[in-house]
């Protein structure tokens, strides 16, 4: 065979090989859908003149736990430290025959930061000036998002302490309905955000990189108390390939960890209805003439972190609770026909309804966090979060829209552990591996057997169908990211396995249920037989 055609298929093939290599890095790319918990910086080393300084040794260590990472400048001069833990760093650039220069930066969660250096001739000094640089530009984001830092989590107000909240702040963020604008599959007492006014079920909600949707009713679960937040990232849209599985918008939560100062806090909350002022959407007992506006809220908790091992291993826990008693809302026709509601439930054998109960709404919630750096090139966090939860005459309607004997009681217990270990397999080739258990147990029996029986868009008496009376949830998710730095290019690539079990009993029709126009065929004309009376 010539020469000429060997070398053409040889040509040919390595031009397939390499066809084929970046084909499957884009499918692993596009199926990839951690989400960055981690942070980046990048720059270029040149001396006063602009000419670039390759082999620089560039050092990155972070203020509170003085870990450390380095990295090399290239031919060109560029450099990057992928996979750091969120916070503040000092950025140190040295090179022999050059002076050193350092600057303090601080990088927020998901972020890419550019510090350039310009490095002056002359010796290497003992005494270096540390230039202050404070957030630092992301040239190369394309995503519109918004970080909600610990400055804004810790000071400003937020009703009921829910720090998800915030995600308010960024434009186009606003509470959202449920699906069919009436009825939740089961009750999360959480906010539900809604993007650009899309369904509250396009979201993805995740703590520290791990999946922490409810798959019965696509909203988030609990979530870590606020005093063990430290930041999180609102997604908007123009995601990158990491974040996948949602259409509406994302927040990505990141914890608290330990440092080397040991450091606490405690803490109570409280509101009630001597303090308060009444709602102007409160109802009035028809019976006794007072409103039912009973609100009693305590919040309270403590935090303590530190390090266990000096400059290696570092500790953070939470307990935080609450008791909350308030009065239910019910809607004017309720409140104006009760009287006749109750004729009604009298003349087939049940009893009446009592407008006059307190709702709970209680959770305990445990967190606790260590952070270790096994050697130069691994770092290891492990976190743990229990959540127990206990709601009482709860509406499985929308609120207002349903009686306390369609009322639902609610114990739900989470728990999820999370575990990521980010390895430095050479100093441009980083690896993160995350690892997620989590267990839920939702039970939500109903208060009465009695029957559902509902006049249409008025109210609903009994027995909700569209609810389960328990729920069950086993989760593993494993999520594998790679990033290697070539020159000027960073190629990333990763994938995820999410592995889901539930369990879910709902009670369909029993005992039985019927739909009526109305309460009274004198209501109007159109009632017919289609009331309760008849």
């Amino acid at each position: 065979m010539p020469a000429t055609n060997r070398r053409v298929q040889h040509i040919a093939g390595e031009m397939l090989r390499w066809m084929l290599v970046g084909l499957l890095l884009a499918t692993l790319c596009v199926s990839a859908q951690a989400q960055v918990v981690t942070v980046t910086v990048q720059g270029k080393i040149s001396d006063t003149t602009g000419a670039v300084i390759p082999g620089a040794t560039v050092t990155a260590v972070n203020s509170a736990t003085q870990l450390s990472r380095s990295a090399t400048s290239s031919a060109t001069g560029d450099y990057q430290i992928s996979q750091l833990p969120v916070g503040e760093y000092t950025v140190t650039t040295e090179k022999n025959g050059f002076q050193k220069s350092a600057k303090k930066l601080s990088l927020t969660i998901g972020s890419i930061g550019t510090v350039d250096f310009g490095l002056a001739v002359g010796e290497v000094k003992q005494e270096v000036v540390v230039q202050d640089v404070g957030e630092v530009a992301e040239p190369t984001r394309t995503m519109v998002s918004s970080v909600i830092d610990a400055q804004k989590i810790q000071n400003l107000p937020v009703n009921g302490r829910q720090f998800i909240d915030f995600a308010l702040l960024a434009p186009g963020v606003k509470i959202g309905d449920s699906t069919s604008g009436s009825t939740d599959v089961i009750i999360e007492p959480v906010t539900k955000l809604s993007f650009a006014g899309q369904n509250i079920h396009y979201n993805f909600i995740a703590v520290d990189g791990a999946d922490n949707i409810s798959t019965a009713s696509g909203v988030q679960k609990y979530t870590p108390s606020q005093e063990a937040v430290r930041e999180f990232r609102v997604v908007n849209s123009s995601y990158s390939t990491e974040f996948g599985r949602a259409v509406g918008g994302i927040v990505n939560i990141i914890t608290k960890s330990g440092g080397n100062r040991l450091h606490g806090s405690v803490y109570e909350y409280f509101r009630n209805t001597k303090l308060d002022a009444g709602s102007i959407l409160a109802s009035t007992d028809p019976v006794t003439g007072k409103k039912l506006n009973r609100l009693q809220q305590n919040q309270y908790g403590f935090t303590l972190g530190g390090p266990l091992v000096k400059n290696r291993t570092f500790f953070f826990g939470n307990y935080e609770g609450q008791r909350r008693r308030e009065s239910p809302y019910y809607n004017p026709i309720i409140l104006s026909r009760i009287d006749d509601i109750n004729t009604f439930k009298e003349g087939i054998g049940f009893p009446d309804e009592n407008l006059n109960v307190i709702r709970n709404t209680d959770y305990d919630n445990v967190f606790l966090r260590v952070d270790h750096t096994i050697n130069q090139k691994n770092n290891l966090f492990v976190r743990y979060f229990f959540n127990h939860g206990t709601l009482k005459h709860y509406s499985p309607l929308n609120d207002g829209f349903d009686l306390p004997s369609g009322f639902k009681s609610n114990d739900s217990k989470d728990h999820s552990i999370v575990g990521n270990l980010s390895t430095t397999l050479s100093p441009t080739l980083v690896n993160e591996l995350r690892l997620q258990f989590a267990n839920r147990n939702y039970d939500f029996p109903t208060e009465t057997s009695q029957p559902h029986l509902e006049v249409a868009n008025q109210f609903a008496i009994g027995v909700n169908r569209g609810n389960p009376d328990y729920y069950r949830e086993k989760r593993f998710e494993i999520v594998d990211n790679l990033t290697k730095n070539i020159g000027k290019h960073t190629l990333s690539f990763g994938g995820t396995y999410n592995w889901v079990r539930t369990t879910e009993s709902f009670p369909l029709f029993y005992p039985f249920e019927a739909v009526f126009v109305c309460i009274k065929a004198t209501d109007a004309p159109f009632c017919g037989g289609s009331n309760l009376f008849d």
